[in-house]
């Protein structure tokens, strides 16, 4: 019974995202699997966490759209490769054989990242005083590796909100609550000095970027738990 539920939801939620343009088609049924597999192994509360994720990102993608479609990377409605690039890293989390309480801070780490780049880089994107991450030079507002204080503000706020939803779902601590807050915030910061190296010389692409960067953030998060 409950894996009905779970699925009725679960449909709801792929109209909705379809038919909003929140993803394409593909996007959709990506996200679909996701949701399920990530419930399953883990938590309705995941789920949740996944859909505020979203939720977020579309309204920051939303936000004076018409202004950022002059900039080659902009995504107004995302595909597959955007629900894996963010999505795999928390996926892998919920297979891993942790304690239901490691597991449920290292997935809000993950979602906290991969918030926290998504919405850093729609809001910040509008920002004319942008410069690289990795030695402070004057940039292109979108440019791989440029960052702004605008942007680095949702960032913050973007990991912030998950860590909300987390101390409210989780039971967590302050100090697990700050914990998710950084780790996440690092997270976007590794996208920026990724994209700096890698991408700007063609050796990766941004949503290898994304892995790699809400990756990172997991190990290092998970090093510190140890």
């Amino acid at each position: 019974m409950l894996i009905f539920y779970i699925l009725f939801f679960l449909v709801i939620l792929f109209l909705l995202s379809y038919f909003l343009k929140i993803l394409d088609l593909i996007g959709s049924i990506f996200a679909f699997v996701l949701g399920f597999l990530v419930t399953y192994f883990g938590s309705f509360y995941f789920l949740i966490l996944l859909i505020v994720f979203v939720s977020v990102s579309f309204l920051a993608t939303k936000y004076k759209h018409s202004k950022k479609e002059k900039f080659v990377d902009f995504e107004n409605t995302r595909s597959w490769i955007s629900v894996v690039s963010k999505g795999i890293i928390p996926l892998i989390v919920v297979l891993m054989p942790f304690n239901f309480m490691d597991k449920a801070i290292l997935f809000s780490v993950a979602v906290a990242a991969a918030t926290s780049d998504t919405i850093s880089g729609e809001i910040g994107i509008l920002s004319d005083n942008a410069f690289y991450i990795t030695n402070l030079k004057k940039a292109k507002p979108g440019e791989n590796g440029a960052v702004s204080l605008l942007g680095e503000f949702w960032a913050f706020f973007g990991s912030f909100i998950i860590a909300i939803f987390a101390l409210a779902f989780f039971g967590i601590d302050i100090i697990q609550f700050v914990f998710i807050i950084i780790f996440g915030f690092l997270g976007s910061q590794f996208d920026s000095i990724f994209g700096y190296i890698f991408e700007n010389r063609g050796k990766i692409k941004k949503y290898t970027v994304n892995i790699l960067a809400i990756g990172i953030s997991i190990i290092l998060a998970y090093l510190i738990m140890l």
